[in-house]
């Protein structure tokens, strides 16, 4: 499989164009500083990935990881340009949690 690059959707963040089922596919929840200009890399193994167009201000970087059995996404996430780490958020659900 090949990384598929594509933009969220700004409602569900589902990725446009990933419908291979071997990429990743969404977040399970888009994190609030994505904002709708986010692109996403969707890619093999069921990997995903989101960040933001730019680094001016707060930001973050998101990684949804769906196995058969867990889903775990993690938020990095920073307040400042320079990357400087202000949390990491992180989410598991196990399997027909989502």
């Amino acid at each position: 499989h090949r990384a598929t690059v594509a933009r969220l959707r700004p409602r569900d963040g589902d990725v446009v164009g990933a419908d291979n089922p071997g990429l990743g596919r969404a977040l399970h929840e888009p994190h609030p500083y994505l904002g709708p200009d986010a692109l996403a890399l969707a890619l093999p193994d069921r990997l995903f990935c989101a960040f933001p167009r730019a680094l001016d201000a707060a930001g973050v970087v998101s990684f949804d990881w769906t196995t058969d059995d867990m889903r775990v996404q993690a938020d990095r996430v920073f307040d400042r340009p320079d990357a400087s780490l202000a949390s990491l958020e992180i989410t598991q659900l196990q399997a027909g949690a989502f």
